[in-house]
């Protein structure tokens, strides 16, 4: 019976190929979904957070179900607080708040650091969550791991936040009556939504220097002052409309602008949209039919897409009042640029030679 031995290797050679044939046809159970927020399954997301090793208390910061990091600190919005390079307030703004019987306490970037520093440090401690670098994100009301966010949208089964006030692809503002330099000096003023609905939970702070100082890529000086304890977003009716956000932010902190080479940036919690920023520096906010100086821009930690890069959400705002448009959706369809949305999303840190020329054009004419 010599053809025995032929008959089993042929049989056994059978058999896996089968196993290997079902093993591509049929998934395995612990094989993990990529579906879009809208279509998974509570059994499905439980998959996902396992896989991810993301835990409940990761799950409860996304939901703003935890304490802010910073509840306990000066910065937590109860006072006033003034931030500063070397802790001491510019005298025009000095006078101002002597005007309007403002007290405030003002301290220094390497104070302000050490106070983030040390609440994150306790609160990872506490909760096993790094607020400076959180695991999940919220995308259209499902917490998703981030690495799984950025999965589905790279194979375009999430879609990248739409494009809000402009929308002009390779097209350059010339704001004649927008913010520029003044004697090679730009001034940035800060402001940290105060209230309960809006107040931040990640830190931001570090981020939003690093991108205001590529600005000085076109030979300015940038000086950066933030601002606690001074806004207060509540009154807003949508109180998750960016456009409503902003409009609530240039009227509550129009007062810390006396010169053509201010702008003011808000950060909040949460917004229908990462950022937005009055078009090339101009917006009738009168109502009356001419153009206001108007160098205002709103960032939201988190949005009800997927969020951006702080740093990116910073860049690409405040190139808007310097006269940059949006350059359209995906990476694919346009060079590295801040000004795309799907490269801001990526993290790129640059500008394509157009929004350069026209940064530079009008912050430094």
């Amino acid at each position: 019976m010599k053809w025995v031995k032929p008959l089993v290797g042929i049989f056994l050679v059978l058999v896996m190929l089968g196993m290997v044939v079902s093993a591509v046809i049929i998934p395995k159970q612990s094989d993990i979904p990529l579906k879009p927020p809208e279509k998974l399954t509570e059994g499905e997301l439980q998959m996902i957070y396992k896989k991810y090793g993301i835990t409940e208390n990761d799950i409860k910061f996304a939901k703003g179900v935890l304490p802010s990091y910073l509840k306990g600190t000066i910065l937590n919005g109860s006072k006033r607080v003034i931030v500063t390079e070397n802790g001491k307030v510019p005298e025009n703004i000095a006078k101002k708040l002597k005007g309007k019987g403002i007290d405030y306490i003002v301290i220094s970037y390497e104070e302000m650091n050490k106070i983030i520093e040390n609440a994150r440090k306790r609160y990872i401690k506490k909760y096993g969550v790094d607020p400076a670098n959180p695991r999940v994100e919220v995308v259209d009301g499902v917490v998703l791991p981030k690495e799984y966010v950025k999965i589905l949208v790279e194979h375009r089964l999430l879609k990248l936040e739409q494009p809000t006030y402009t929308t002009t692809v390779s097209s350059c503002g010339n704001p004649s009556n927008g913010p520029h330099a003044i004697d090679g000096q730009i001034e940035v003023h800060v402001f940290v939504a105060k209230d309960g609905k809006h107040v931040p939970t990640e830190p931001f702070e570090s981020d939003t220097k690093n991108a205001l100082e590529r600005f000085e890529n076109f030979n300015v000086n940038v000086q950066v002052t933030f601002y606690y304890g001074f806004w207060n977003a509540s009154d807003v009716s949508d109180w998750d409309d960016a456009g409503k956000l902003l409009d609530d932010l240039a009227k509550d902190t129009s007062w810390v602008i006396d010169s053509k080479n201010d702008i003011v940036i808000g950060w909040v919690n949460y917004a229908n949209h990462n950022g937005v920023a009055y078009p090339d520096g101009m917006w009738d906010l009168n109502n009356d039919g001419t153009p206001d100086f108007a160098p205002y821009a709103l960032c939201a930690v988190e949005a009800s897409t997927p969020d951006w890069p702080h740093d990116s959400i910073v860049q690409h705002e405040a190139s808007h009042l310097f006269g940059a448009d949006d350059q359209g959706y995906w990476w694919w369809e346009h060079p590295p640029c801040i000004m795309n949305y799907g490269w801001a999303y990526l993290g790129v840190d640059c500008w394509c030679d157009d929004c350069g020329s026209c940064v530079a054009s009008n912050i430094n004419p």
